[in-house]
């Protein structure tokens, strides 16, 4: 996963369901691990979906561009010369 594994742990405070947590605890004994994966994983799509909604401006970017280029702006009909 595109994270530092190594880099120094830190403490927070986050509410959990406790029936979740106890549910949980039955099947990890290191629970911060456990949880580091989907927030990992979860990290790496938005990534993704920011990279994805970057090459659509883009691309949005360089449609527009090119249709200027082939017709000019409807508003430089109506300005006066």
């Amino acid at each position: 996963m595109g994270f530092d594994h190594t880099a120094s742990k830190r403490s927070i405070t986050v509410s959990l369901n406790g029936d979740l947590l106890r549910q949980a605890g039955r099947y990890t004994g290191d629970l911060n691990s456990t949880l580091e994966i989907p927030l990992a994983e979860f990290v790496g799509r938005e990534e993704l979906r920011g990279r994805d909604d970057d090459q659509a401006v883009a691309a949005l970017i360089a449609e527009a561009n090119a249709r200027y280029e082939k017709y000019g702006l409807l508003s430089e009909d109506f300005q006066d010369v």
